[in-house]
């Protein structure tokens, strides 16, 4: 509801980032980036991958090689760590966007629905496999 309120529209993801703090652009800088990054981890577990997994070995090999990691950098390196262009790929379509994107389709794939402002886990195989997947705790 409160992303209709978005006041800058007429920027792209890519153009409002950098000018968030002038434009009190928060919200939909950080939504933008929750989204982008569960959409990722869904993609990647559906081919036997995951975000944790993407993360952990960035941690792992790449971290200390550079103090400032910007948006292109980092999205290229864990396409690397991937095997994949699902990163820049994601990256490039969440740039250009002008609105936070609909989260319930993201939701959706993993069998939620928000009804009248209630979350509802509905039947799916897929959905409920993936959904633990991401919420279960790391050890």
């Amino acid at each position: 509801k409160r992303a209709s309120q978005d006041q800058n529209r007429e920027l792209s993801l890519g153009e409002l980032s950098p000018k968030m703090r002038e434009s009190g652009a928060f919200m939909r800088v950080y939504w933008s980036g929750a989204l982008y990054f569960l959409e990722a981890d869904i993609a990647l577990r559906r081919d036997g991958q995951s975000l944790d997994a993407v993360i952990t070995e960035f941690t792992r090999c790449c971290r200390h090689q550079q103090r400032y990691w910007n948006g292109a950098k980092l999205v290229n390196t864990f396409d690397q760590i991937s095997q994949s262009n699902l990163f820049s790929h994601l990256f490039k379509s969440y740039e250009e966007e002008h609105f936070i994107r609909d989260y319930r389709q993201i939701l959706n794939q993993l069998g939620i629905q928000l009804v009248e402002d209630r979350v509802r886990f509905y039947d799916s195989k897929e959905g409920e496999s993936l959904r633990l997947q991401i919420t279960a705790p790391i050890y």
